[in-house]
């Protein structure tokens, strides 16, 4: 009878060893620059997460509420590779240094800091100290959106600037080049003018 206990315990052991663990997600994203701009995502921040390639953006495709300091869904996202839409842009282009942080389901945290650079090129910029999976960097956004700027007292709205759009990552990712922008139809209607009329003159000469 002993024995037979003992090999139910071993066998209940090993179930919980093999039952799989659920993977922390991204529940929330900070960061802070050297000249004191300081921004999160939701409340007054302006900050907005997506994802990239995607050619042209929305508020419809941020991954957080942008009137409060939550990620949809509550669960979290995923962690991977991510673009970051910032408003207050004046503060970027005086900014020496930024510091990310990255929030977790099981209420962990990881933070680096690095050299600010190019912020439209794509590309991962100089980490000086911090996790090493955390890369950030330009984003590489053709015609970034005016869909952030200052907080106005319910929510974020546009303030006819382009945004500041940069990438993060948090599991070491190279960066991600932006698809193009769709053309719309009425610029697909006039370079199909445009071409029908280029071919017509090179008849006309040969005709």
């Amino acid at each position: 009878m002993k024995q037979l206990w003992r090999i139910s315990m071993v066998f209940a052991v090993l179930a919980c060893l093999a039952a799989p663990v659920a993977a922390s997600t991204i529940t929330g994203v900070a960061v802070v620059t050297s000249n004191y701009g300081y921004y999160q995502t939701g409340g007054g921040a302006a900050i907005g997460i997506a994802d990239p390639g995607l050619g042209s953006y929305s508020v419809a495709d941020f991954y957080n509420n942008l009137a409060t300091d939550a990620i949809k869904p509550s669960t979290g996202i995923p962690s991977g590779i991510y673009l970051a839409f910032f408003g207050y842009e004046f503060v970027w282009p005086y900014a020496a240094t930024a510091e990310l942080t990255v929030r977790y389901s099981d209420d962990t945290t990881k933070t680096a800091v690095f050299q600010v650079g190019s912020l439209s090129a794509v590309g991962n910029w100089t980490r000086l100290s911090g996790d090493p999976l955390l890369t950030f960097g330009g984003g590489g956004v053709a015609n970034p959106p005016d869909l952030l700027g200052v907080w106005n007292g319910h929510y974020i709205s546009p303030d006819g600037r382009p945004d500041v759009v940069l990438q993060f990552s948090d599991t070491g990712g190279s960066p991600v080049v932006d698809a193009p922008a769709v053309p719309e139809p009425a610029s697909l209607l006039l370079l199909g003018t445009g071409l029908l009329g280029g071919v017509r003159a090179w008849r006309k000469r040969r005709g």
